[in-house]
């Protein structure tokens, strides 16, 4: 008997009670005509139906498996049919999550770091630096072990343009350009055009290196000219950096005291829009992160979500985001308070602090999938800059090992 004419009188058969089942976990992912054929294809037994495990955070999708459609024999106009149909299932659970995404960001938290206890003031402005198109600068200072290095990957991973260096190994020539012969390599600045740029251990780059860090971020572009090699590329980056105080961890809670243990002058310090003091675990806390460990709950990121989640930034960055005239007045309040207490914080109140208020607003209602910052951006953004200038030991939890 023709195999085309033996599928066809299977076809004509009623479906399984199995097959049945089969069908109906197909029907929240495939339209009419997708079901017909994945149907029909069941029926002839040309076609099988298995579960296979999703890999997204519970948060992004409540259900830890999906249907997939697998050919019974290895014929390619057959795998052909059941890879369209398994794209459009995929396709499906993509747009489920990107909702969900949609409808609260800050589910992206699960997905980001998440085996640091705490330190979400540090996660959420994070993720608010993906969600920005403005250069908005980021310094994580604080004592080795507490996650600092974990933050950088993490945004690496979902970042859709990055680069990653340690500042122990990066030189001038590894920040921007090198070239052997002819073929120029670029260095991380250039790399991360219109992207995060992550140096760990900024505190052990050399001074002289700083030049084409502080024009990349000043300026947007980096400059090479050495011989016959004279060359400008952009360097429009994000910049998310690291570094430990002098003697390798903070101590006391004294300002005057900290500011001896930074690692930087005022000039550096002044080009990051926030800057994070990272301190120890409490016992508290500590024992927080004990508990965290043992319970083994920690969820790991995987490729599937990678792709979802950069999907999302990318389609938030084309938005046009507007900041109204009509909250211009909380950004100027805002700076007057901070300005009054200086003297008791770390950093300088400049100019460039109310730029950063004003990106990272625009960064949250991009992030929420507006096109117009709102009030309560404004005020989620000071709530994070305001953690940022804490000096209090409890600002901080350490990654799990």
């Amino acid at each position: 008997m023709p195999l085309r004419f033996k599928h066809l009188l299977k076809g004509m058969l009623p479906l399984s009670p199995q097959n049945k089942d089969a069908l109906a976990s197909l029907e929240d992912f495939l339209d009419a005509n997708e079901l017909s054929l994945a149907r029909t294809l069941l029926r002839q037994g040309r076609a099988g139906i298995f579960s296979s495990p999703l890999h997204l955070s519970s948060r992004l999708y409540p259900k830890a498996s999906f249907p997939s459609i697998r050919p019974a024999t290895e014929d390619p106009e057959l795998g052909q049919l059941c890879a369209g149909l398994n794209n459009s299932i995929k396709e499906r659970i993509r747009r489920k999550a990107m909702r969900k995404i949609t409808k609260d960001p800050w589910v992206l938290l699960e997905s980001f770091a998440n085996h640091i206890i705490g330190m979400e003031p540090v996660k959420k402005a994070a993720l608010l630096q993906l969600f920005s198109d403005e250069p908005i600068h980021l310094l994580l200072l604080g004592d080795p072990g507490t996650g600092k290095t974990d933050i950088l990957r993490a945004t690496e991973e979902l970042a859709p343009i990055a680069s990653f260096g340690l500042g122990s190994g990066t030189s001038g020539v590894g920040l921007t350009v090198m070239f052997k012969g002819k073929e120029m390599i670029k260095g991380l600045l250039p790399l991360a055009d219109q992207g995060i740029c992550c140096i760990d251990e900024l505190n052990l780059m050399k001074e002289q290196d700083y030049a084409a860090l502080y024009n990349a971020m000043e300026k947007g572009f980096i400059t090479y000219s050495k011989g016959s090699k004279n060359v400008r590329l952009d360097a429009r980056v994000r910049i998310l950096a690291t570094a430990n105080p002098k003697g390798d961890r903070f101590v006391g809670n004294d300002v005057a005291l900290l500011k001896k243990q930074m690692p930087f002058d005022p000039a550096l310090l002044s080009r990051f829009h926030l800057v994070f003091l990272i301190r120890g675990p409490s016992l508290k806390e500590f024992k927080k992160i004990s508990e965290h460990i043992v319970s083994g709950k920690t969820h790991k990121i995987s490729a599937t979500e990678k792709e979802v989640i950069r999907e999302y930034i990318e389609k938030t960055l084309a938005l046009d985001i507007v900041f109204p005239s009509s909250l211009k007045e909380d950004v100027v309040l805002i700076g007057q308070q901070l300005k009054k207490q200086e003297n008791d914080l770390l950093i300088e109140v400049s100019p460039r602090l109310i730029h950063g208020i004003v990106r990272l607003a625009r960064a949250h209602a991009r992030m929420h999938s507006r096109s117009k910052v709102k009030r309560e951006d404004v005020q989620a953004v000071e709530a994070i800059l305001r953690a940022s200038m804490s000096i209090k030991r409890s600002t901080r939890t350490p990654k799990k090992k």
